[in-house]
């Protein structure tokens, strides 16, 4: 899911910038990321020092993430874990250890919502590696899959730090890993006394201080459109962390009938809800990141009352609203083509 920047234009410098900024970005973890550094001295070469040191530091954790949860990389962490037979055990790195603590936690409080073990299912309902057909799964093959996810069957050994296994199940991070890259990277970048920045990995987002300009960071949570680039609204952000989670670009049709790549582990289907996209604002990235997953598997009004039990800053943007959206763009669309056929005719 996707959050666009916004800068302003009554500023000093000819790139819209009041302080010295300094931006790159780059692919990891199947994405893009994107790093805008402020310096708040109005002085250049004092921030200059830092951001070799600080390209490197990035790079250097997102590479140790990608070896620790990547399911793409046969010799990750996870990737070993999981090729395990039951009752076998992997000593994993911290970071592992700390992605996992918190997949369990948010899993509790979201009543099961959010699995790290909803791998499997994913994969069966056409959404994982596989590049097979899809054939619709009988209930028997559902309800054995679901057996996969009960997160009882995971645990730690804290003395050795080892992942433990008590059934062959299968752990997936990809629905948290992005957003936990995103707090180590902004932890590095704090290491380094950089006060004011924002770290962006394929959508979940975290910023401190203030932008280019001098101001609160201006995020934008996109309609949930199938064309891109579509804006809903605008948030105003400082030392916070956000996310999004939708479903209306990853999904299939099958006999008539629209499959999400959403899995609810508590049935083993896709959802059905009316909820198009899900926004979780939160202290860091890898709680938004999970939390919005959490939430935009179940319809509106669970949402609500977990949303207020939890204190979560949550914007929900439902299917009729954004087939309206959608409605509205087409129409947009025709009437700006029939003007440019207009003006060709003229």
């Amino acid at each position: 899911m996707s959050l666009f920047l916004f800068v302003g234009c009554d500023n000093q410098s000819e790139n819209g910038d009041t302080y010295p900024t300094h931006r790159w970005s780059g692919e990891t973890m199947g994405t893009v990321y994107r790093i805008t550094i402020v310096d708040d001295t109005l002085e250049s070469t004092a921030l200059e020092k830092h951001i070799e040191l600080a390209k490197q530091k990035v790079s250097a954790q997102l590479d140790a993430i990608i070896m620790s949860m990547s399911t793409y990389e046969a010799e990750s962490e996870i990737s070993v874990f999981n090729r395990l037979a039951s009752n076998q055990c992997l000593v994993v790195s911290q970071d592992f250890i700390n992605v996992l603590e918190l997949s369990i936690k948010i899993h509790s409080a979201s009543s099961g919502a959010f699995n790290p073990l909803v791998g499997p299912l994913v994969e069966r309902w056409g959404f994982g590696h596989s590049n097979a057909a899809f054939v619709y799964p009988e209930p028997e093959e559902v309800a054995r899959l679901l057996a996969l996810t009960d997160i009882s069957k995971l645990y730690v050994n804290t003395n050795s730090n080892s992942l433990c296994k008590a059934a062959d199940i299968e752990v997936d991070f990809s629905a948290i890993a992005k957003g936990y890259a995103v707090d180590r990277v902004a932890a590095e970048l704090s290491g380094l006394s950089i006060n004011n920045y924002l770290v962006d990995i394929g959508g979940e987002v975290i910023v401190k201080g203030h932008n280019p300009q001098g101001d609160a960071w201006r995020l934008a949570i996109e309609k949930p459109v199938f064309r891109a680039g579509e804006i809903e609204q605008v948030v105003n952000l400082q030392d916070v962390a956000i996310a999004t989670s939708g479903d209306y670009r990853n999904f299939f049709e099958y006999q008539g009938k629209r499959y999400s790549h959403t899995i609810d582990v508590r049935t083993g289907y896709p959802v059905q809800h009316n909820v198009a996209s899900v926004s979780v604002i939160a202290d860091t990235a890898a709680e938004a990141d999970a939390w919005a997953t959490a939430l935009n598997v179940m319809p509106l009004e669970q949402i609500k009352p977990l949303a207020k039990a939890h204190q979560l800053a949550v914007f929900v943007i439902s299917r009729d609203s954004a087939e309206e959206s959608a409605k509205e763009s087409a129409e947009e669309s025709a009437e700006e083509s029939a003007e440019e056929s207009a003006k060709e005719s003229a």
